[in-house]
């Protein structure tokens, strides 16, 4: 998978044909879950920092489809300066 592609999967908001005229939206939740493992396995810490934990899109769409929690738990993967700092505030904002 390119990129590219990789990108527009992670936050890409799916519209449902059927279900277009109801406003109602689907989200890809095996991305949410799955890319942020993936990209910390294969060693590609730029794309995870840039398409995850420091996306505000990417922070935002996780967070309204699953939960803050969900969010939090992809820090884990990267104990670093910025990634901490970002965790703490969502943890400050929660509170």
């Amino acid at each position: 998978m390119c990129s590219l592609c990789l990108y527009v999967c992670i936050l890409c908001v799916h519209m449902c044909s059927d279900m277009c005229s109801e406003g109602t939206v689907i989200y890809n939740l095996g991305m949410f879950t799955q890319i942020p493992l993936q990209l910390y396995l294969s060693e590609r810490l730029p794309e995870l920092y840039n398409r995850v934990l420091f996306s505000y899109d990417g922070l935002y769409n996780k967070a309204k489809a699953l939960s803050l929690a969900s969010v939090l738990a992809d820090f884990s993967l990267n104990p670093g300066t910025e990634a901490t700092l970002v965790e703490w505030s969502l943890m400050q904002a929660v509170q």
